[in-house]
């Protein structure tokens, strides 16, 4: 597990929620929420490390008799969450492990069907923590870990630290918690904080020692699959909002100067498009039928592809079916690639959109310049995504708005240099480029320069994820390659984007992968971003002795043609 400096995630990440229920936490007071009652150290909502999705721990309780865990479990109505006896707390200071004395509220080592409600609250009671342990880690049997680097004891934050509070209601349909993330976070990989909502009412306090963009989203609709992100500027002061249903859009009752110019932003945008004709055009796209849409060729992918979908119903654990869906995908690409995916009329309307949208986005670039804020940045880097998403010509006009206007301000920002790790890699990693310079960790913990594994030989970088299927049955089919050419000046070097190490052991166990493997653990490392694939699953790097990229994603047989041309005599 790689260790964050607790300091330093107690201090950035500290939070304090405050909800409207039957256990009803006061606003304000200390900054840490902590209490010393009778002897009692408690802190409300401790900051944690990592933990899983469906639990939140809302208090601990420390004392010399007992330590106490107080929180909510949670999962669609009707579905089931199940909590082990045997699970321990170990102390992350001392590594003792402290057993579990009895619960309330929850019956362990069953499967509990959740309530309408979707959430059950629970207690559970552990011996008591030796005094030297800040910190906890909640581990069920089978080196389940639901939780490391719990917060039981206080630290006191830096002066530099402020608060920003956010509270209000969720409209519409019954909403029973929040997720709130970094921009870039991906929830695979780095688990969201969780803003219990009761009554449809939520009160969140955030300590951070920077302004920051952090996005809102329900957590039912994330679940769901479908889901809104509603960005929100953490800054000094308070915000009241209404979140409507179905919409990314929000009431601001009351905001901090962020907030409200982001609300201005919004509807700059949106007036641009309805004076567009970018309504009419997607309407007309999205009345045609898939024979006005679809070449016959594209059609007869399409009419595969439910097919293939239709038997995974039947068959989801069909290695083979997800692999041959894998390949239709790829199919598809190449058709998009090489422009005979869409007849000509659907491509026509459809580069008049793309058209009107670029115009659009310089237009509001330009008038972004004049106000280099926050805000105006998060907009420029929503710009400067789609523009290379697209691979359209205005990423360089994007750039160049960057440059001069806003990494005087906001270089050294999170924000700056996301956006500029994008840039980086789009010109940087394709063929014919240098492969980048950079380290990873084993499977142990210990930093390993990728590189040195590399080289000298053709080798294969292989970014994958234990959760995702298609990087899954993409590395399988590297297999046969590797055994055949290992000795012969070849090489592959996983690279797996996990939240745990457990997670990425039990698949290679299971996938079979012969080759070196090595973890990134919550994105420490910036891996992904800085090869242009962010939040995807994952990628492949074709790489020569001297260094250079000579594929990106290359299928087996287009690896195996350029070994035998290359390595065979």
């Amino acid at each position: 597990m790689v260790v964050i400096s607790e300091i330093l995630l107690l201090i950035i990440k500290m939070m304090r929620i405050s909800f409207f229920s039957a256990r009803t936490l006061a606003v304000g007071g200390a900054a840490l929420s902590v209490a010393n009652v009778l002897g009692q150290t408690v802190v409300d909502f401790p900051a944690s490390e990592n933990h899983e999705d469906y639990i939140e721990v809302y208090r601990t309780v420390v004392d010399g008799r007992q330590t106490v865990l107080e929180g909510t479990v949670y999962n669609l109505p009707g579905y089931w969450v199940r909590l082990s006896s045997s699970g321990k707390l170990y102390g992350g200071q001392t590594g003792k492990a402290y057993r579990m004395l009895k619960t309330e509220g929850f019956e362990m080592d069953k499967q509990v069907v959740m309530p309408d409600s979707g959430c059950c609250d629970f207690k559970l009671y552990f011996e008591p923590v030796d005094a030297r342990d800040r910190t906890v880690h909640w581990i069920e049997r089978g080196n389940d870990t639901l939780f490391t680097a719990l917060c039981v004891r206080p630290v006191p934050p830096s002066g530099d630290v402020f608060a920003c509070r956010i509270k209000g209601t969720v409209e519409g349909k019954r909403c029973v918690r929040l997720l709130l993330y970094d921009f870039d976070q991906d929830q695979r990989v780095r688990p969201a904080l969780s803003i219990p909502v009761r009554s449809n009412r939520f009160d969140y306090t955030c300590y951070t020692d920077k302004p920051q963009v952090k996005l809102l989203t329900k957590w039912e609709e994330y679940v769901d699959g479908a889901w809104y992100e509603i960005p929100l500027f953490v800054e000094k002061g308070e915000n009241e909002i209404s979140i409507l249903p179905e919409s990314q859009d929000v009431n601001l009752h009351r905001a901090t100067a962020a907030n409200y110019e982001w609300k201005s932003i919004s509807k700059e945008s949106d007036s641009l498009e309805r004076e567009s004709r970018l309504d009419e055009l997607y309407g007309t796209m999205k009345r045609m039928t898939p024979q006005q849409a679809l070449t016959p060729e594209a059609l007869l992918l399409e009419k595969q592809l439910r097919a293939f979908y239709e038997k995974m119903e039947k068959l989801p654990d069909d290695e083979a079916l997800r692999d041959s869906v894998q390949l239709i995908y790829r199919q598809r690409s190449r058709l998009e690639t090489e422009k005979k995916m869409f007849t000509p009329e659907y491509t026509r309307i459809r580069l008049m959109a793309d058209s009107i949208t670029m115009q659009l986005d310089c237009r509001l670039a330009d008038r972004l310049a004049d106000t280099p804020s926050l805000p105006a940045l998060f907009r420029l880097y929503q710009l400067t995504d789609r523009s290379v998403v697209n691979k359209s010509p205005e990423m360089l006009h994007f750039w160049q708005i960057y440059q001069k206007h806003f990494a005087p301000l906001w270089g050294e920002s999170p924000l700056g240099k996301h956006l500029e790790a994008i840039l980086q890699a789009e010109m940087q990693i394709r063929a014919g480029e240098d492969y980048p310079l950079f380290e990873a960790r084993d499977l142990n913990g210990q930093l390993v320069a990728v590189n040195g594994l590399i080289k000298g030989k053709w080798a294969l970088i292989d970014l994958w994820a234990s959760w995702c299927g298609p990087c899954r049955a993409q590395s399988k089919q590297m297999i046969p390659v590797y055994n055949q050419y290992a000795d012969k000046g070849f090489t592959v070097v996983g690279i797996a984007r996990e939240r745990k190490v457990s997670d990425a052991l039990e698949a290679i166990r299971k996938d079979g992968y012969p080759w070196m493997q090595l973890v990134e653990l919550h994105d420490e490392m910036g891996i992904w971003l800085r090869h242009g694939i962010k939040n995807a699953g994952g990628s492949t790097f074709l790489v020569n002795p001297e260094g250079k990229i000579v594929a990106v994603k290359p299928l087996a047989a287009e690896v195996e043609a350029i070994l035998k041309e290359h390595l065979i005599p």
